[in-house]
């Protein structure tokens, strides 16, 4: 938690301090700065986040807590084929 704290008042001052002078240097170009940030969160949570989709609240807790958590690929598998398993 004070990871993210951390990273959100950081976030901030960034934002204050340093958006305006950028924009006024590069003008609208700096807009592509903010579309790689995104691309990176996107693959971030593409690629590392796990799949909860046809879960249970059980089972999506059981994996959330698991410490060996390893990114799956997504199941196609319909959630009754997930609970016999």
């Amino acid at each position: 938690m004070t990871i993210t704290w951390i990273t959100a008042v950081l976030a901030s001052i960034f934002n204050v301090l340093v958006n305006p002078i950028a924009l006024e240097a590069i003008a609208w170009k700096y807009y592509f700065v903010f579309l790689v940030v995104i691309a990176i969160y996107g693959a971030t949570v593409f690629f590392k986040y796990p799949e909860t989709a046809g879960l249970t609240l059980e089972e999506a807790s059981r994996l959330l807590d698991d410490p060996d958590l390893q990114p799956r690929k997504t199941s196609k598998r319909s959630h009754a084929t997930l609970i016999e398993s």
